[in-house]
């Protein structure tokens, strides 16, 4: 019996390792997201970040019917948050902001911060 339990705990940590993401944050319309192993590429994060979004669609944490749906992105929980009102904070907070979706205009915008890394897209439905 006791094998069955460590062998069904095992598998549970396997299975919550494998999350893809966690909502950090819910405050009005925005939503605050922490992407786990978020890809390096820009092409393979704009596609991660659309699969994050459907997924929250889908187990119905957002409501894409809602125009004023905000989500964003991090990197880190801490930081999951509006922009800190001091300079000493700003720059870990920016390296951790990777993206911001609005579902007024469906823009996705990655690396909000970076003005050299810096892409808009409009993802379709």
């Amino acid at each position: 019996m006791k094998l069955i339990l460590l062998i069904g705990l095992f598998f549970l940590n396997e299975t919550k390792g494998q999350e893809k993401f966690e909502i950090a944050k819910v405050s009005k319309s925005r939503t605050f997201i922490v992407l786990f192993n978020a890809m390096n590429s820009d092409k393979e994060l704009i596609d991660q970040l659309k699969e994050t979004i459907t997924d929250l669609n889908k187990n119905k944490s957002i409501d894409l019917t809602n125009k004023k749906i905000k989500i964003s992105f991090f990197l880190d929980k801490k930081h999951a948050d509006y922009k800190p009102e001091t300079n000493e904070e700003y720059e870990d907070w920016s390296k951790s902001y990777i993206a911001e979706y609005t579902n007024d205009d469906k823009k996705l915008i990655i690396y909000p911060t970076d003005l050299k890394k810096l892409k808009h897209v409009i993802l379709k439905n």
